[in-house]
């Protein structure tokens, strides 16, 4: 379905036959399209459109615009009633000027007394120059009018019975107008409502995802880290073994606090580390970290929990490893 409410220009239908051409326009606007045999309806752009109202959702509504007036060359400002039909573009309705209520009556009066053959478009036409000056703009002054026209061919006492009994009509017709109407903006606050909550579910959604996908990512980097520690470690137990050495992974996981460099430690400059149960774990740089990587990777792992490893001689295990010395330090997690 088209989206009308968000455009500023319309094409609508003016349909030959029916009220807005035969009554609307003609009295109000002084302006009127001529039936043919090869055109039912002509049509005419509406501009600067504003003001829109469901009368009927999604069927028909109302909205205030301006329009070329064909037989005034002039702009002109109404407020039109459309509804979305089988017509290639909304049929306008009616249109009218300013006082919805009162423009009402008189639309009713004019097509009652039009569909009883008393009115012609011809007739309105002539009347809208009293119509702008406001000589007929109510629905008594207008009835007066009528009679005035039809003096001498209508009985004055049935006309008034007919005129009173339009009214009537007229009055209930709005009434019930007004209970549609109310009962459109009822329902399209709750639709308004549902759509905000509607909104902020998915607001707090969205942000869970955003939330999840961060968690994700996270995870995702903490896992490929871990991946990463363990080929490092695997590499290094394949070397210790070749060397023929034992790997020793401590097996308590310590919170790594700090890391000293340069050190003097047993005659040699260490890199030591400061662990969170008071211990101190010492690495000759000169032997085993000439290019300071073991070193720095331990700087990147302070605060977190650790393992430490170890090379001991097959023949004299624990032989380094209970001297305090290490060989590498690994996240926590790695086993």
């Amino acid at each position: 379905m088209v989206d009308y409410f968000n455009k500023k220009e319309i094409i609508v239908d003016v349909v030959h036959h029916e009220h807005a051409n035969q009554d609307s326009f003609p009295f109000r606007f002084g302006m009127y399209y001529e039936a043919t045999l090869q055109n039912r309806s002509s049509q005419l752009k509406i501009f600067d459109c504003q003001k829109f109202n469901w009368q009927e959702i999604n069927r028909k509504f109302e909205v205030t615009a301006k329009f070329i007036n064909k037989d005034k060359n002039k702009v002109e400002t109404g407020k039109f009633i459309l509804i979305i039909t089988s017509y290639p573009n909304p049929k306008v309705v009616t249109v009218i000027r300013d006082d919805i209520e009162n423009e009402f009556f008189l639309s009713s009066l004019i097509k009652s007394r039009r569909e009883a053959g008393k009115l012609t478009p011809k007739d309105l036409l002539e009347l809208h120059p009293r119509y702008e000056r406001g000589e007929v703009n109510t629905f008594d002054d207008l009835a007066k009018a009528f009679f005035e026209k039809e003096k001498g061919t209508t009985d004055h006492y049935e006309y008034q019975k007919e005129i009173e009994r339009i009214r009537l009509k007229t009055s209930k017709e709005l009434e019930d107008l007004k209970i549609e109407l109310e009962m459109v903006r009822e329902k399209l606050l709750e639709t308004e409502n549902k759509l905000e909550i509607k909104e902020d579910a998915l607001k707090v959604s969205e942000n869970e995802n955003k939330e999840l996908k961060s968690d994700n990512e996270k995870l995702a980097t903490q896992l490929g880290i871990k991946l990463k520690e363990l080929e490092a470690y695997k590499q290094e137990k394949n070397r210790a073994e070749q060397n023929n050495d034992l790997l020793d992974l401590n097996s308590d996981n310590l919170k790594l606090i700090d890391v000293a460099t340069n050190v003097m430690h047993r005659g040699s400059i260490c890199t030591i580390l400061k662990l969170s149960d008071g211990s101190e774990r010492f690495m000759k740089i000169s032997t085993f970290d000439r290019d300071l990587s073991v070193t720095n990777k331990a700087k990147t792992l302070i605060g977190k929990f650790v393992k430490i490893s170890c090379w001991d001689p097959v023949y004299a295990p624990r032989k380094w490893s209970s001297q305090g010395y290490f060989r590498n330090v690994y996240e926590a997690s790695i086993d």
